[in-house]
């Protein structure tokens, strides 16, 4: 099998040439039994003519280091953030390269939680892929839907035979599928991601290595479903915060027009008043009387900046601290909802960070606005703990 090759017959022509000592490596057999098999060949001269030749089995070091230098290139493609669908079909072309003839498989654990969705199957023919789509999680779900249900491996050595592909045998047998070894992706947080699988064309049973090679491919299969999930929460978040922010914007700039805009614009009708009479003899009475009505759009205007600038920072938070500061935006809320709102808390003595304290107090002013919009709540207690 080396010898087709061409490995040996160049080992072999070089000692003939000039007489000395050679040594190969042949990483990839042509054996059809065992395409991963290694072997490290020496040849040497001989009397007579002759060539001898020593051969040493290396397959499972070798196998070791490409697997070892494939898990490094996937795993820059993770810290590189490229698309999770390559990353996904990089695992799997790797796994099936250090166990064929195996066909691998990703499936997904769908938004629903109760079904599995295509994630990656390279080989897999493309009428089973989507057959299999959306299939349910359960007790009897083939291989995949088994191994969520259970949270564990599950080695189905032949499909016909077992029932747990029951549901899905004809479909298997229609497409030469004859095994199937499924072990669920488990986040870090205890979350099932997904599943990784590797099918075969015949009833076979994993050893030893087919195990860890398999668990291995589903942790770092979780690594990369983790990353996205997590850039995936940081865009929204970051969507999130913008749209806030937005509308922070938009609420700022309606309170300056209206109230403000509106306040100042009457002040100055006011003070216009007052040039065209002044030398018209206005009465004291018509002049104390515009004079009350301005103070009184002063105050208004000072009250409206007070709230405009302890809704973009409280002064409390610089003065008397993160408490004082809930405190009061829990009253300011309890007089503009009509809601109770308590807090309760056990760091009235902490002293927090400027930039925490004022990520905490958002924190808090987001809680009780989505309470607002959406909890239909009647009472409202919000408790916050340091240790």
């Amino acid at each position: 099998s080396y010898a087709r090759g061409g490995g040996l017959e160049r080992l072999l022509g070089a000692v003939a040439r000039d007489g000395g000592v050679h040594e190969t490596i042949v990483e990839r057999s042509n054996d059809p039994r065992d395409r991963t098999r290694a072997v490290a060949m020496k040849a040497f001269p001989l009397p007579d003519g002759r060539i001898g030749l020593s051969a040493e089995d290396i397959t499972k070091p070798t196998r070791a280091r490409l697997l070892r230098d494939g898990e490094q290139r996937v795993l820059e493609q993770i810290a590189a953030g490229e698309e999770i669908a390559d990353i996904l079909e990089a695992i799997t072309l790797l796994v099936e390269d250090h166990a064929r003839p195996a066909i691998a498989s990703v499936l997904l654990v769908g938004e629903d939680g109760r079904t599995l969705r295509h994630g990656s199957a390279p080989h897999l023919p493309p009428e089973y892929i989507q057959a299999i789509d959306g299939s349910p999680i359960g007790e009897r779900a083939g291989s995949c839907g088994t191994a969520v249900y259970r949270r564990a491996p599950v080695y189905v050595t032949d499909i016909a035979n077992d029932p747990l592909w029951h549901d899905y045998a004809e479909l298997a047998r229609r497409f030469e599928l004859r095994a199937c070894w499924s072990t669920p992706i488990i986040a870090r947080d205890g979350r099932v991601l997904g599943t990784f699988a590797l099918y075969y064309g015949e009833p076979r049973a994993p050893t030893d290595d087919d195990v860890a090679l398999v668990a291995r491919a589903g942790e770092i299969a979780g690594i990369a479903l983790q990353r996205h999930q997590l850039e995936q929460q940081l865009r929204d978040l970051t969507a999130h915060a913008d749209e806030t922010r937005e509308e922070e914007r938009i609420g700022i700039a309606r309170e300056l027009h209206d109230v403000l805009g509106q306040a100042l614009t009457a002040l100055k009708l006011d003070v216009s008043w007052i040039a065209r009479h002044a030398e018209g003899g206005v009465t004291r009475d018509a002049l104390a009387d515009r004079t009350r009505a301005m103070s009184a759009l002063v105050d208004e205007i000072i009250a409206a900046t007070s709230r405009i600038s302890s809704d973009l920072r409280p002064g409390l938070l610089d003065t008397l601290g993160l408490f004082a500061a809930f405190e009061w935006q829990a009253e300011e809320f309890s007089g503009r909802t009509g809601i109770p709102c308590e807090v309760v808390s056990n760091i009235e003595d902490v002293k927090v960070e400027r930039r925490t304290s004022t990520a905490l107090f958002r924190i808090l002013q987001e809680a009780l606005t989505n309470v607002a919009r959406h909890a239909q709540a009647s009472s409202r207690r919000f408790g916050a703990s340091f240790s």
